[in-house]
């Protein structure tokens, strides 16, 4: 049961996160792929279907982290296995993405309120040095997300994207088409 449940997490929040940050102009994939992430979020099926871009469905994947976790007896740093550092990662992306909205609990702020068990694995994995050092930086890359996601696609923003497609992404793309021919 322990890892049964988290492929289909990973590709909920793939389809309803990743995607997501993938598309919202005013992030990397935006600046150096233009328009491609909006046209592979819209031509294509999320990695989860269509039914993983559902907020209930990704609350439902949160509360089997959360029930899952509870069956758990985390003391300490000691107690945390692997599966605890793929978990935590997974609803950090949810959590520190949708702060401040009301996309998956209608009336709260705070995700981490709203799943004690998980709010606690958080707390103790703040006692690991090496964690600090690696989640801040995701830290601040959440944060830049939360600054632009309200961010809408304008007719100025859209030609700039095709833009940065053709000058950027497609020379890449061909380069790297050449490059996979010529040393197989």
């Amino acid at each position: 049961e322990w890892m049964d449940w988290s492929k289909p997490l990973h590709l909920c929040i793939e389809s309803q996160v990743a995607l997501r940050l993938a598309a919202t102009p005013g992030m990397p994939w935006r600046e150096n792929y233009g328009i491609v992430p909006v046209l592979v979020g819209s031509l294509l099926d999320p990695p989860g279907g269509r039914e993983s871009l559902l907020a209930s469905k990704l609350r439902e994947h949160l509360d089997d982290a959360e029930r899952i976790i509870s069956k758990r007896s985390i003391g300490g740093v000691a107690d945390l296995n692997l599966g605890d550092l793929t978990t935590l990662q997974e609803v950090c992306m949810a959590f520190e993405c949708f702060e401040g909205t009301t996309e998956i609990i209608p009336s709260s702020t705070s995700l981490w309120k709203e799943y004690p068990h998980l709010a606690h694995l958080y707390d103790v994995f703040q006692g690991v040095p090496e964690f600090t050092a690696v989640h801040a930086p995701f830290l601040a890359f959440c944060k830049r997300y939360r600054q632009v996601r309200g961010l809408k696609d304008t007719p100025l923003t859209r030609a700039r994207g095709v833009l940065t497609t053709i000058s950027s992404f497609l020379p890449y793309a061909i380069w790297n088409a050449v490059l996979a021919k010529l040393y197989p």
